[in-house]
């Protein structure tokens, strides 16, 4: 057992080494308005906008040269591969804290403009770093001998791009990329002396030279050696990744490129967070981008996902089973084997109630104490089954006033499969609507503490639409496996306990981290907490009349500015996703932005993994940012009491100040007795 690896435990693209990534690459296109060959050829800029985990990095990746030369295939060469496939990548990824560097280094200039001009100079350099690797490539796939005269002339060209003293000694492609690379470390150099001795002696002062924006990147191209390796239709990509951690004079330097796409040459694909822009300006004062003129926007992750769950179905399913297919204890298996295909909510609800029927017993007092009725559980009798989820939906009929008679005529309809009209509406309500809502129910009156979360289905909507997110919940799920039910695993199977716990485990850890989030990480808790908490309690809510509910209408207009600050910051997180349109969210038909939790939250508050549409009494105004707020005001029940009302009580939302919610205490109160009783 010593040889096990989990298959899942590499999830970090960022850490990917470039073989891994052709690898592991499944291709993601089909679910958003993109494809392959737009990335390739496109001149104008693409820019990806999506969610942590979403694929970004993953698909900037498999486009960047590296990828390229480690997945030849047919071609005989590097150069030929580019040739053929009519591009060349390069991948631009700066870690936060460098990226602060940079703009720190300017602080220590008087001269105006210096943010500007050390960013563009560190950025034109490293990407000239990457242009001498592929040349670099290029000269020993042709075989070109140094002492070559188209050697020689290739590196002349080169060195006129820099045009400095010091490089005219150089006619090597190492040594000049040693020149390039001493020329980067000098910028940290430079930093680190003015770190410890502010002295203006020190002043930055590059053997090369300010590099001006354009003057390698665009200059390259315009050389003869793209002609003397024969590649002038092939596009040159710049790969950008990460853009929202790039400050606001660095965006615009990025910016003023895509501006001027047709001059610049080169062509930009940027993967940045959700509300990634800092700003939308140019270098130019009073020039800006613009989405459809200067780039086009293609959104990955939930809210792109247009063209139904089963494609993101399918790419979890490829992602995953290449990673299954790479050991050989696993190959051939997939990983709907392992989760099974979908959840069995009847199996689950036996498992709850085990033969009991409290149940029963708290329904029958509110549907007595709400319609006025007697009922026992012995005049209930015709509607007990074997499966308590048929019990819950003739008892949730009574609830709502309608008679024993029909509620009887119905089921037996729904059983034997008559063509009524009751049976139709009883189908309708007991398998669209209402089934996983009565698992909640239960679950709150016999307190189980784990409502189950398992399955391929239930994993792929717990994710969210983000692949990140499905790989996490398969790991933890083959880790424990691993410990508790090794042979099972080794077998082809999970168990729904252990898919479970992992999807607990997950939850909990990616609700612990929210605090760390370096800017409003506590409102953040406090806001995705009081949220959370207000699904859960809906959820338990026994008269369901908002069954499922996880989305929520916000008018950002009335929040205050730190609030709507939150709302943008659980986005670029992925704590929280907006639905791509504005949404009616009541009755009079205002169109409101509506969000959800990200799914994988569910298991922390035990709620649903489907997002579920409709009323909602939920809109999200500043008290929902308080650590006072109590989720037990949101709902409140017009009682008619000792009357019959055949109709559904209604919600209503009020004052969220001071009210107790009093079905909850109603329903608290009806499960205490009961349990006394017994």
């Amino acid at each position: 057992m010593s040889n096990y690896k989990n298959p899942f435990s590499v999830y970090n693209t960022n850490g990917m080494p470039p073989e891994q990534i052709s690898e592991l690459f499944a291709e993601p296109f089909d679910l958003f308005n993109i494809k392959a060959s737009d990335i390739q050829d496109e001149k104008s800029s693409i820019i990806f906008v999506g969610g942590r985990g979403t694929g970004k990095t993953m698909i900037l990746r498999q486009f960047s040269y590296n990828v390229q030369k480690v997945s030849l295939l047919d071609a005989s060469t590097f150069l030929n591969k580019v040739k053929n496939d009519k591009y060349i990548g390069i991948y631009f990824r700066v870690d936060n804290p460098l990226l602060r560097s940079l703009d720190n280094i300017a602080l220590y200039s008087n001269k105006p403009d210096f943010a500007e001009s050390i960013f563009t100079h560190y950025f034109e350099l490293t990407v000239f770093k990457d242009y001498l690797e592929i040349i670099k490539i290029f000269l020993l796939d042709k075989a070109f001998k140094k002492e070559s005269e188209i050697y020689n002339n290739i590196i002349e060209t080169l060195k006129k791009l820099i045009d400095c003293s010091e490089t005219s000694s150089i006619f090597d492609i190492d040594k000049l990329l040693e020149f390039v690379v001493n020329q980067i470390n000098y910028i940290w150099k430079y930093q680190s002396e003015k770190a410890i001795d502010i002295d203006e002696n020190v002043v930055f002062s590059p053997s090369c030279g300010m590099m001006l924006q354009g003057r390698l990147t665009n200059n390259f191209l315009k050389t003869s050696i793209m002609e003397i390796f024969n590649l002038l239709d092939v596009n040159i990509l710049l790969l950008i990744d990460e853009f929202e951690n790039f400050s606001e004079i660095q965006q615009k330097v990025i910016n003023t490129a895509m501006r001027f796409n047709n001059n610049y040459g080169v062509s930009f694909r940027i993967g940045m967070r959700p509300n990634g822009f800092k700003t939308y300006d140019t270098l130019d004062k009073i020039d800006f981008i613009k989405e459809g003129r200067d780039y086009r926007k293609i959104e990955i992750g939930f809210s792109s996902i247009r063209k139904g769950a089963e494609l993101y179905m399918d790419l979890v399913k490829k992602v995953s089973n290449k990673r299954l297919a790479l050991y050989p204890r696993f190959y051939g298996r997939s990983i709907e084997d392992f989760l099974e295909k979908s959840e069995n909510l009847e199996m689950e609800a036996k498992e709850i109630v085990k033969n009991r029927t409290t149940h029963f017993d708290v329904y029958i007092k509110l549907i007595n104490k709400q319609n006025g009725t007697i009922f026992t559980f012995d005049n209930l009798h015709c509607l007990r089954h074997e499966n308590p989820l048929f019990e819950m939906e003739n008892l949730r009929l009574l609830l709502s006033g309608k008679s024993l008679e029909y509620v009887n005529r119905a089921f037996n309809d729904y059983l034997k499969n008559n063509d009524s009209e009751e049976c139709k509406k009883y189908s309708n309500d007991y398998d669209k609507k209402y089934k996983l809502s009565f698992i909640f129910i239960l679950c709150s009156i016999y307190h189980i503490e784990k409502k189950k979360y398992y399955s391929f289905t239930d994993y792929c909507q717990m994710s969210s639409g983000i692949v990140g997110c499905f790989l996490e919940l398969c790991r933890k799920a083959f880790d424990i496996a691993f410990f508790k039910e090794r042979e099972a695993l080794f077998n082809g199977h999970i168990s729904a306990n252990i898919q479970t716990d992992a999807a607990y485990e997950y939850a909990q850890a990616e609700r612990e981290q929210i605090r760390r989030i370096a800017i409003y990480g506590g409102q953040l808790n406090t806001f995705i907490d009081n949220i959370g908490n207000s699904f859960s309690y809906i959820h338990k809510d026994l008269y369901m009349r908002y069954p499922e509910t996880n989305l929520f209408p916000v008018i950002l207009d009335s929040l205050t500015d730190d609030n709507r600050k939150i709302i943008e910051t659980a986005c670029v997180w992925s704590l929280l996703i907006k639905k791509p349109n504005a949404q009616d969210t009541n009755a009079k038909g205002k169109k409101q932005d509506v969000y959800f939790l990200n799914r994988i939250l569910a298991p922390s508050y035990k709620i649903s993994y489907r997002t579920r549409g409709g009323l909602n009494p939920i809109l999200v105004n500043d008290s929902y940012f308080e650590t006072s707020f109590n989720p037990l005001n949101i709902l409140k029940i017009k009682s008619k009491k000792g009357t019959k009302n055949k109709d559904k009580k209604q919600m209503e939302l009020f004052s969220l100040i001071g009210e107790e919610n009093a079905m909850y205490d109603n329903t608290v109160s009806l499960i205490n007795n009961d349990k006394q009783e017994k």
